[in-house]
């Protein structure tokens, strides 16, 4: 097979086998030349050597041309074709078989696939197996996030060098490092920030060239909780900064939570004065918070202005990307073996945790919320900052409301905490709890380890089917009531309580529609009686059992009630059985008496929520002694009186209670809380010592919850660590194929060839398995981590072009169900052939089955393909990730087929490489012209820019349920796409579950790789149509009104490519008279005076007043002015005035004025709002300086700048408001303008005593 055009070039100088020097070439060699040798678009031409002289050598190029250069300028292939470099790959890959016999056997297997591009390798592997030892055959690898030190900077720089001058790609993660203008100790000085450093890798990247073939690339990631993070946003807008990565902010669950609601978001970074920081941090906060170290809060901005500034800078350049983490770590397959968490923690299906649905057991937690957000409660102590007084430590008790997730984790047997305040929780043994210690886990508690506790106020559920009717009524039912097994509801009354006997039996009726009968007792006690079997039936819906004392507890509707609910609930029942104990001012108590340590359990908890802790006590009784009786039928029996035991409150705990609770129905308790309720010096330490710990022999079924911030949450009361998820280790790699679907149509039953689909994907997957085994480790822990897991990565390539083979359009309705039958095929196929190579070889070591089978990606692959569950349970599997979607740019256009899972970008267009400037032809399409002349393509022939973003996002989702590991996938988008609208898409891409979405609007970027129209304007055309309009204008006016303007087609349809597109539109003269009106509007470089006139009732004109005359804002905005007007007077368009402030809009620059609808983000913001008001008509313009009708003269003067000042005319005055001519008298405004600083690029070059300065880099005209 002998390649031609730009996949001969892409072919020879990145993948086929090189001569180590190029310099012994000698006529007949094909070489690869350099005939432009421009450091960022050089230019090469394949071609022949003709002719050598010394080191002169004479190269016929491809095209015909021949040119003269030197030796030094060649690269020599010793694989001029794919025949050759596939022979070399099959022979090098199978070498890694053990036995001879497996190497011949898939060394012919590997030449199969292999052969036609059915396979197609990973650039890596096609560059270096069997041809270098140094060269990795791993196309990415993720480095550590540096320490942040001089010395941990220079260390990483280090790897990445090493890994990038060997092929390979980096990614890493900056938010180890301190932010700029955090203190740096050892040196007494401050750190000029993460994104800073970023640069410095950045530059160290534009450097090396990866193994002769290709720059480095190098991919750099900010978690969104980093104080950098707007920097880090934006940095992409200043010129030279970091210009050769790709960025990606990581944005969790959370973030985007508060983005929906509208919450303010918090930009923290460690403490770094904290003991340990140099050793401990290494960029994962949710491990230095587990450690209990201090974070500190730099800013609190609003989550919606950062994503407002992620949108318009991905608007605006296509970067940052976006990665939403956590959808990564969910489905991840190796999230069982994570460095930190071994084996996932779990709670007991009964553990009540304190969410927005109040007190709620975890195991309906995830019937009511599994896969949703939810609110749950999170102590303050794990975040908030300990004071030090007099070399004490002191921590501020307290709750925050976070968002949270819950997932069952599978069945497994618990252990159960009890502490010495009476407290019980029940907990896989690694679940991990937070002591004074730090974070221990369950099975490593002793008691001299303290627990931590609620310390505040939880949730509590906004609504009920109780009320405070039911919350009395069950108060003192639970307290001094009983359900009887016989059917009987009553209640017992001590002398003192006929008080709130009467409220009792108006609930009773008011409950149950039945009067309750009431009997009193010789000793003076009442007992109150119900008999209806509804009422009862009720009540045991609600939870009341019918047991005895001992066994009571809270109804558990109680727990899931309104605030208001349950203080009724408590208020009854601390009437009933609490008492308040005053014997002298050392011992005030407030006291609970039960024979059921459930139930004084429960009502602990309930407590909790309202930030009361009270503890609890056994109190045996005096002499007690069991005893015999014989019953009236002569039954001998014997009687043993229970113990009971008491919830005591104290010291400041007995001030929340009578402020939230007290003994609202009995007087005399009441009065006696009121006399002991006074504040108490000691504060409340919400903790307590371990009293035992014990296992359960039983396995049940267990379930966690996942808090992205804290990673914590409060369950049973107790603070506790939640699902430790992380991402991918550092030192994971990208070992990368991708089976070329454009070759699998079987053209005599229009469809797929599935079989051969399935025999290629499945040597794929050994194929790549071979390479761990094949390609050279330069660093011990890169070589470890690989062994550990076998991660490989199966793509697919030509997608688009089999999609048009089948006739099925892609983005459409069939094209969905298509992609979810093709991906899961492949995922299927790919699965099984893994777990197959598992027993033959052994799976990867970290395997276990239970535990993998459990991760998002294989519940789903198992539920829709049983077979692979249980061959993975029979057989292992050998790679812990299989499949990945990668972009295959560069492989892709060599084989001549759509690139990864893209549609075509245009079926003609330019490509810019360091290989030059390639026009491409798409064949399929062109072959479809050739066979139907004169047609149209079919609808099914689609267009990257032809799709509608919403397709784009889709298709991705789709694919995406099949993918185990990373999706590359591009949402493109036109030039005229909006901020907005790319907000709304980003938005879509997370609500489907997408891990990440990255869009491209088109001309987005000064340079693009693809393009569908030529690079640059014919000259000739272009002063061909000026001077005809010059012939036929003789004013600059009458040559807009009838001059033609000739631009290049960006149109992807091929028929729009060959010509220019003609636009001949009428130019609307101006009269000599216009009325408008002057809009005064703060602006971020100061006060802007935005002046429109209408011409037939719409804005025909604008001009732009801002800064001082001769500034650069001045000149940038009066250019503004001019282009606006000449936009809106240029055609009949009929709705100029929307698209204009459409494109405007939102506008955003270094920084912005005024909150809401006010907001002000630019001077070109200003113009859209200006537009807005001016045509609603409705409303005041924003501090109108006049109405005016203008000169005409003047201001065809001042527009086309023949009056030479390049200052605006005067305003006649309008009879009405009487202004002066010149209303730009406001000259101290003018004055405090600021203009645009050379240097840093922000309006803040200001005059200082008599000199230009910048007030944020410092910058001075003076030095």
């Amino acid at each position: 097979m002998r390649l031609e055009g730009l996949s001969e070039k892409i072919f020879l100088d990145r993948y086929a086998k090189k001569h180590p020097n190029g310099q012994l070439c000698k006529p007949g060699d094909t070489v690869l030349v350099l005939v432009k040798d421009d450091p960022k678009f050089p230019t090469k031409e394949v071609g022949v050597v003709t002719a050598r002289q010394g080191n002169e050598v004479t190269v016929q190029l491809r095209g015909g041309d021949s040119v003269e250069t030197t030796a030094d300028k060649l690269v020599l292939p010793l694989e001029v074709t794919p025949t050759g470099m596939w022979n070399r790959l099959a022979e090098s890959i199978a070498s890694a078989e053990e036995r001879p016999d497996k190497r011949v056997e898939w060394e012919g297997r590997f030449l199969d696939a292999l052969q036609d591009w059915k396979l197609v390798p990973g650039g890596r592997i096609m560059a270096g197996a069997g041809a270098s030892d140094e060269l990795t055959l791993f196309n990415c690898y993720v480095v550590p996030s540096p320490k942040d030190s001089r010395g941990g900077i220079m260390t990483t720089l280090g790897d990445m060098t090493e890994i990038m001058a060997r092929g390979g790609g980096v990614g890493m993660n900056l938010s180890s490092l301190r932010p700029r203008r955090a203190v740096v100790a050892g040196v007494n000085g401050s750190s000029s920030g993460s994104v800073s450093w970023g640069g410095l890798f950045s530059y160290a990247t534009g450097l090396i060239e990866q193994g002769g073939s290709r720059r480095g690339a190098l991919m750099i990631m900010l978690n969104d909780w980093h104080p950098d993070l707007l920097e880090f946003i934006t940095v992409k807008q200043k010129m030279g900064e970091v210009t050769n990565a790709n960025l990606s902010v990581c944005v969790s669950d959370a973030f985007m939570d508060a983005v929906k609601r509208d919450l303010e978001w918090e930009l923290v970074f460690p403490d770094t004065k904290e003991t340990g920081y140099d050793e401990l941090w290494d960029g994962d906060l949710a491990k230095w918070r587990e450690l209990g170290k201090r974070v500190v809060t730099y800013r609190k901005i609003p989550a919606r202005e950062i994503w407002h500034v992620i949108m318009e800078s991905a608007w605006r350049s296509a970067e940052p990307g976006v990665v939403f983490m956590e959808r990564y770590n969910k489905q991840s397959n190796s999230w069982y073996f994570n460095p930190i968490v071994s084996t996932n923690p779990c709670f007991h299906p009964d553990t009540r945790i304190s969410t927005e649905y109040g007190l709620i057991k975890i195991s309906e937690l995830f019937k009511l919320k599994a896969e949703e957000a939810f609110r749950i409660a999170t102590d303050n102590r794990l975040v908030e900052q300990a004071r030090v007084v007099n070399g004490r430590s002191y921590e501020t008790p307290g709750v925050s409301i976070r968002q949270a997730s819950v997932f069952f984790t599978g069945v497994k047997k618990t252990l159960s905490i009890e502490l010495k305040n009476g407290m019980q929780l029940k907990v896989t043994p690694e679940h991990r709890i937070y002591t004074n210690s730090g974070w221990k886990e369950a099975r490593e508690l002793s008691q001299e380890d303290s627990v931590y506790i609620q310390s505040g106020e939880g949730l509590f559920a906004r609504q009920d089917k109780l009320g405070e009717t039911w919350g009395m009524f069950l108060g003192w039912l639970i307290g001094d009531g009983w359900l009887s097994k016989r059917g009987d509801i009553g209640m017992a009354f001590g002398k003192d309580d006929a008080e709130i006997i009467p409220l009792i039996i108006a609930a009773g009726e008011q409950l149950s529609g039945a009067n309750a009968k009431l009997f009193e007792r010789e000793n003076g006690t009442f007992n109150l009686f119900w008999w209806r079997k509804a009422f009862r039936d009720k009540l045991l819906e609600i939870g009341v059992k019918a047991i005895s004392a001992p066994k009571k507890s809270v109804p558990e509707q109680i727990f899931t009630s309104t605030k208001e609910t349950v203080t009724s609930f408590l208020q009854a029942l601390f009437c009933a059985d609490g008492t308040v104990y005053d014997k002298d001012e050392m011992h005030r108590t407030v006291r609970l008496t039960s024979a059921s340590m459930t139930l004084l359990r429960d009502v602990q908890q309930l407590l909790l929520n309202y930030g009361i802790h009270g503890q609890i006590y056994p109190r045996p009784k005096r002499d007690q002694a069991a005893f015999s009786y014989t019953t009236i039928d002569g039954e001998e029996k014997t009687y043993e009186s229970n113990p009971f035991f008491e919830l005591i409150l104290s010291g400041n705990n007995i001030v929340v209670f009578h402020k939230e609770i007290g003994f609202k129905y009995i007087q005399r308790k009441q009065e006696a809380l009121n006399r002991i309720a006074r504040p108490s010096r000691k504060s409340e330490k919400f903790i307590s010592k371990v009293s035992s710990i014990s296992e359960a022999d039983e396995e049940i079924p267990v379930f966690d919850i996942h808090e992205p911030v804290t990673n914590s949450l409060i369950a049973g009361g107790m603070v506790v660590h939640n699902c430790g998820e992380q991402g991918l280790p550092g030192w994971g790699v990208c070992n990368l194929s991708a089976v070329n679907l454009s070759q699998f149509y079987e053209a005599k039953r229009g469809d797929v060839d599935w079989d051969e689909l399935a025999q290629v994907t499945q040597s794929a997957v050994r194929f790549l398995d071979n390479v761990i085994d094949k390609t050279p480790y330069h660093f011990e822990q890169n070589e470890r981590n690989q062994k550990l897991e076998r991660r490989i990565g199966l793509g697919t390539m030509g997608l688009a072009e089999l999609m048009i083979k089948l006739g099925i359009r892609y983005g459409g309705e069939e094209s969905i169900d298509f992609l979810d039958r093709l991906f899961g095929f492949i995922a299927k196929e790919a699965y099984l052939a893994s777990s197959r190579l598992a027993a033959e070889k052994g799976s990867f070591p970290a395997f276990d089955a239970d535990l993998y089978l459990q991760s998002g990606f294989m519940k789903e692959l198992v539920a829709a393909y049983p077979e692979v569950g249980e061959a993975i349970r029979r057989d292992g599997i050998r790679n812990v990730t299989v499949l990945t979607q990668a972009p295959t740019g560069s492989t892709g256009t060599m084989v001549g087929t759509s690139t990864g899972i893209e549609p075509y970008f245009a079926f003609e267009y330019y490509r810019q490489s360091r290989l030059g400037y390639d026009k491409q032809l798409v064949p399929i399409a062109q072959q479809w012209l050739d066979e139907h002349p004169g047609e149209e393509l079919p609808d099914y022939f689609v267009t990257a820019m032809s799709l509608s973003a919403e397709d784009h996002i889709r298709v991705q989702a789709t694919i995406q349920r099949w993918v185990d590991s990373s999706i590359s996938k591009t949402a493109n988008c036109p030039a005229d796409f909006t901020v907005e609208e790319t907000k709304h898409l980003y938005e879509l891409a997370y609500d489907l579950g997408c891990k990440g979405v990255t869009i491209y609007r088109d001309g987005s970027r000064d340079v693009q790789v693809l393009s569908a129209g030529e690079k640059e304007f014919s000259v000739k055309d272009v002063e061909k149509s000026d001077a005809e309009s010059q012939e036929k204008a003789e004013s600059p006016t009458e040559f807009e009104q009838t001059g033609n303007l000739t631009v290049p087609s960006t149109f992807t349809d091929t028929s729009s490519l060959e010509n220019p597109v003609s636009m001949d539109k009428q130019y609307k003269r101006r009269p000599s008279v216009l009325r408008g009106a002057t809009y005064k509007m703060n602006t971020p470089f100061g006060m802007a005076y935005i002046t429109i006139n209408d011409l037939d009732g719409s804005p025909a004109e604008i001009f732009l007043n801002v800064g001082k005359a001769g500034s650069d804002v001045f000149a940038m905005a009066e250019a503004l002015g001019r282009v606006c007007s000449l936009f809106l007077r240029y055609g009949d368009h009929g709705s100029k005035v929307k698209l204009l402030v459409k494109h405007l809009k939102g506008i955003g620059g270094t920084g912005a004025i005024g909150f809401g609808p006010n907001r002000v983000e630019s001077i070109a913001d200003a113009v859209a709002k200006a537009l807005e008001m001016h045509v609603e008509g409705g409303l005041e313009p924003l501090d109108v300086v006049f109405q005016s009708e203008i000169v005409s003269d003047e201001l065809a003067a001042a527009q086309a700048g023949s009056n030479g000042t390049g200052a605006y005319p005067n305003y006649a005055t309008d009879s009405e408001t009487g202004s002066p001519r010149d209303h730009f008298k406001h000259k101290a405004e003018m004055e405090a303008h600021p203009d645009l600083c050379p240097s840093c690029g922000s309006a803040t070059l200001m005059s200082i005593e008599g000199c230009k300065q910048c007030t944020v880099c410092g910058f001075s005209k003076c030095n």
